[in-house]
């Protein structure tokens, strides 16, 4: 009778180091995973955080209605003598006018300094121009406005009408890139036809004579 083969055992081909150093780097990245996930459950939650802290604050926060407005800063004009200039010279502006009544006054504003350029007919105004000055930076022609044709398209200017018991007041202010020029035209009359009619063409006129006197 044959004798009965040894079982022969299963033998691995790895030593016992080798068989350490695989359970070794098994458990390293079991390790590397539970880190990763730590670390991206904690990303999340800061994550979130800021969302709700980002999204809490824009509810909270609100555009003011209005912008403020830009204006000019003016120091004190002192009470200023009539005077005649080029640019408002008596023949040049009868010219204009005919026989009738007009006063003006003609300012020139360069950042905070303000020069007065002259007026005619105007010894009886005692303007205050610090307001009309301010007033006019925060306006924009009028929709209805009489001299838009009469100036050059593009500029940027802005006006204002007085009417009063006893004259009609044009105020203009004229934002050139490097200065500024505010010219006051008042038809001492109150007849609204004559203002119209005679508006548009003297703003033109003194507009570009201001224009070739300052290019000179």
């Amino acid at each position: 009778m044959l004798p009965k083969p040894e079982k022969i055992s299963k033998k691995t081909n790895k030593s016992p180091q080798q068989l350490d150093l695989v359970n070794t780097l098994n458990e390293g990245t079991k390790n590397n995973h539970k880190r990763f996930w730590v670390i991206l459950l904690l990303l999340s939650s800061i994550g979130l955080s800021l969302a709700f802290s980002i999204y809490r604050w824009a509810k909270t926060f609100t555009l003011p209605q209005k912008l403020p407005s830009v204006s000019l800063n003016l120091p004190s004009v002192p009470k200023l003598k009539p005077q005649t200039t080029a640019v408002l010279d008596p023949s040049f502006i009868n010219n204009l006018i005919g026989q009738d009544s007009w006063s003006f006054v003609l300012l020139q504003i360069d950042n905070s300094n303000v020069t007065y350029l002259g007026d005619y007919n105007a010894s009886t105004i005692d303007y205050n121009f610090e307001p009309i000055i301010s007033q006019l930076s925060t306006m924009n022609p009028l929709p209805d406005s009489l001299i838009s044709n009469s100036l050059p398209q593009g500029l940027d200017f802005s006006e204002n009408v007085i009417t009063d018991s006893q004259f009609i007041e044009h105020q203009l202010l004229i934002n050139l890139p490097k200065t500024h020029y505010l010219l006051i035209s008042r038809s001492n009359s109150i007849d609204p036809d004559i203002f119209r009619s005679k508006l548009p063409q003297i703003i033109d006129s003194i507009y570009w004579r201001l224009q070739t006197t300052a290019a000179n």
